[in-house]
């Protein structure tokens, strides 16, 4: 809760002095379709600091979630700007504390702040507001006097409430404006991704095609011919190749997990392999399966996959089991052949 008495609405805050209005239309017009966070803070600093004519400042972004704050922008005051700090410390640590706007004649009562005692805002008034957003705080914005005699009262903490709020609108926008930005990068990385999973699946059928032209080739060659040995050879090269190019296929694909856990990708891709290759593949999975980051689940499948992929083209095995093991702290994958190889 604010630590000072709500002001009653007088005239004149109803209706501020013209160069306070002008101030804020001038804001406001700084705002629109800027999205680059610090510059935008930079000029919220700066209209609220000539406003107060004041010359120091500071916006921080507060993540009260994970525990800490960033000293995003800084006007004049010198305290490690671009820095994070705990929310236990300082004027920011202060206001989120108390959830509210703090008015002190002197910045030398917070305890472990962050300024000199040789720096005259050590003696001086401060307003600290919270930037809040859907009942979030999402930072803090603090004004200090140029030196001790001055005393901020509740309707200038009033108006740095409404620069606060600019803040928000800034913060917001301009993580939308990043989050938007990821999602095209994205779209741009999918459609890349598509473009090359048709030309290789182009590529597959081109190999399809050699691998008629073998098996054409091996029923026209006469038995006991020598020729007979090196169309094997180039059959089995082929069939690799071909398995390869269907795997890289996969690995590609953004949908290879999509609609699937874990166990049902791997075990979809342990049956086609089974389908096309005489070995037989067994999937064992214990434990209470973990949530997993796409990422790491997608890393897991490519792993199996890769894995899998090394028995079927050099084991020269007719057994292949897959485990999957979920511990409460780990899980652990495990895939073993009866064919040809290490222990």
């Amino acid at each position: 809760m604010p630590q000072f008495p709500t002001p009653s609405v007088t005239q004149n805050q109803q209706n501020p002095p013209p160069s306070q209005l002008d101030r804020i239309t001038e804001l406001a017009g700084d705002l629109a379709g800027q999205f680059e966070l610090v510059p935008l803070l930079e000029r919220v600093l700066g209209h609220a600091a000539a406003l107060f004519e004041c010359e120091s400042g500071s916006i921080s972004i507060v993540h009260e979630t994970e525990g800490y704050y960033r000293k995003e922008v800084d006007q004049g005051v010198g305290c490690r700007e671009g820095q994070t700090f705990p929310l236990t410390e300082c004027l920011t640590g202060r206001i989120v504390r108390t959830r509210g706007t703090i008015i002190l004649v002197r910045y030398a009562s917070v305890p472990s702040g962050h300024i000199d005692p040789a720096d005259p805002r050590w003696g001086s008034a401060v307003i600290g507001v919270p930037v809040t957003w859907a009942g979030t705080i999402i930072g803090t914005f603090a004004i200090f006097s140029d030196g001790p005699g001055r005393v901020f009262s509740p309707a200038d903490a009033s108006l740095v409430e409404l620069f606060a709020n600019h803040a928000g609108i800034a913060i917001m926008n301009s993580r939308l404006h990043q989050a938007a930005a990821a999602k095209e990068r994205e779209a741009a990385v999918t459609g890349e991704r598509e473009r090359a999973v048709q030309e290789v699946h182009e590529t597959i059928g081109r190999s399809l095609g050699s691998l008629l032209h073998l098996d054409c080739a091996d029923k026209a060659t006469p038995g006991g011919s020598p020729s007979t040995q090196h169309i094997d050879s180039a059959r089995v090269l082929a069939h690799e190749a071909l398995f390869e190019t269907r795997r890289s296929v996969l690995g590609l694909a953004p949908s290879s997990l999509a609609g699937s856990t874990l166990e049902e990708a791997v075990r979809q891709e342990l049956d086609s392999v089974g389908s096309s290759y005489p070995i037989d593949l067994t999937l064992l999975v214990t434990g209470e399966p973990h949530e997993l980051a796409p990422v790491v689940e997608h890393q897991l499948f490519m792993v199996i996959q890769e894995a899998v992929a090394n028995v079927v083209a050099h084991a020269r095995a007719t057994t292949c089991r897959v485990g999957i093991f979920h511990d409460k702290a780990a899980l652990a994958v495990v895939v073993e052949d009866n064919g040809r190889g290490f222990e």
